[in-house]
């Protein structure tokens, strides 16, 4: 801004349009913050689902621990096979979610939502607001979401996993 500033004649001035627009920017920042909250929520009741999966999946084969661990299953051994299933389910969801959120955004970014049965366009601040909304197709918008749900899958499956490795085996054979 600055560069171009001294460039122009005097008494000529550049704005930015959240200098012009300061409401524009607030609700901008709004809902950014809006946003993370609720994908924050998100990723924590996704962490907890598949926490709840893999206890669930903990207890019920924890007769099938204990006889792996009386053969001679060492209890790291344990922890990591529990977290390996944690690790493929958390891969699994990641990949089914990858699939429908690259067809669902495609279609957004080719087709979009018409509402113009609703709305007309809209001229704001210089710019015209179309009745059609498209998506906008960035892979960074695919990539940190997959990074982030396998960490919270790895993050889920460690309690169970570490349940799992505490076992007694002779308590755990007994257990029906």
């Amino acid at each position: 801004k600055l560069q171009i500033d001294r460039d122009l004649p005097d008494g000529v001035t550049i704005t930015d349009w959240g200098e012009l627009l300061p409401e524009m920017r607030e609700a901008i920042a709004a809902f950014d913050v809006s946003r993370m909250i609720f994908v924050t929520i998100l990723y924590l009741a996704t962490g907890l689902g598949i926490l709840n999966t893999i206890f669930m999946s903990v207890m019920e084969r924890s007769r099938e621990f204990g006889i792996m661990m009386a053969l001679g299953l060492k209890p790291p051994q344990i922890k990591r096979m529990v977290l390996l299933e944690s690790l493929l389910l958390g891969l699994l969801g990641t990949a089914a979610g990858l699939v429908c959120g690259f067809g669902l955004s495609y279609y957004m970014a080719a087709v979009g939502i018409d509402l113009s049965g609703w709305i007309t366009p809209v001229t704001y601040a210089g710019g015209t607001i179309q009745p059609r909304l498209k998506a906008v197709f960035e892979q960074r918008n695919f990539i940190d979401p997959a990074w982030l749900l396998i960490i919270v899958s790895l993050l889920a499956g460690y309690f169970p996993a570490r349940r799992a490795a505490k076992l007694q085996p002779v308590e755990a054979i007994r257990e029906e």
